[in-house]
């Protein structure tokens, strides 16, 4: 790895990382320049909604031709968020001391360099420091390969990492011979009962991307244009 691959260009953050975090938590009302909370982003524990409400901020970008700047002072937050300055101090200064935001002339902003990290935070990954004698990666793999097409297996959960070999076998069998978007190979995934967040998805697809694996483009579905992944032509 060459020192130019760990600088972060937070003007090329990709939408789909902002996607991938605050999707099933929050809905955007551009009319109004408002962020509301879903009914799974009400009941987040506070840290994890603040990280998600700051993430969202900065994903207006995507959406609105001319944004305004969303104040992001303690007591904007408060309402915003719905946390008691009591309760909110403590979490800024939490998230500040390990990297996660910044704060700008009183304004707390995400640290978009660490924006991976906040992924794996909200979907409750965990670096573990130990290595576990049981291969989770291949037992998954293994139980995919040996079912037949379409039929489910004992419900497992897996990380980003341990998910990416049965990704390369569905790439192989001819699964993303068609734009598949994430949603699509969330269920795909969610059929052979592998449980796997939305957030954990989103990142390893761009890492096969990256790697060649698949390519991507815009798709229509439902009337929105989503990202499509699809297999390389030989």
């Amino acid at each position: 790895m060459a020192l130019k691959d760990l600088v972060a260009d937070a003007s090329k953050i990709d939408e789909e990382v902002i996607e991938g975090i605050v999707a099933d938590y929050v809905r955007y009302d551009p009319t109004a320049f408002r962020i509301v909370f879903t009914p799974e982003g009400t009941v987040l524990k506070n840290e994890l909604k603040l990280l998600v409400y700051l993430v969202a901020v900065v994903g207006w970008k995507y959406l609105v031709d001319e944004p305004v700047a969303v104040p992001t002072k303690p007591v904007d937050l408060e309402v915003a968020v719905g946390i008691s300055g009591g309760t909110l101090r403590p979490i800024l200064k939490k998230l500040k001391d390990s990297h996660l935001v910044s704060a700008n002339a009183g304004h707390y902003a995400v640290q978009t360099a660490n924006l991976d990290a906040v992924r794996r935070a909200t979907s409750g990954e965990k670096v573990k420091l130990t290595k576990s004698r049981k291969s989770p990666t291949k037992s998954i793999a293994r139980d995919i390969s040996n079912q037949p097409e379409g039929e489910k297996v004992k419900s497992k959960k897996g990380s980003a990492g341990e998910l990416r070999p049965v990704l390369e076998q569905w790439v192989r069998g001819g699964f993303f011979n068609e734009a598949r978007t994430i949603r699509e190979t969330l269920d795909r995934y969610h059929e052979y009962g592998i449980i796997v967040k939305q957030t954990s998805l989103s990142g390893l697809l761009l890492r096969v991307v990256r790697d060649g694996l698949l390519s991507r483009t815009k798709v229509e579905r439902d009337g929105r244009t989503v990202w499509g992944y699809k297999a390389k032509s030989e």
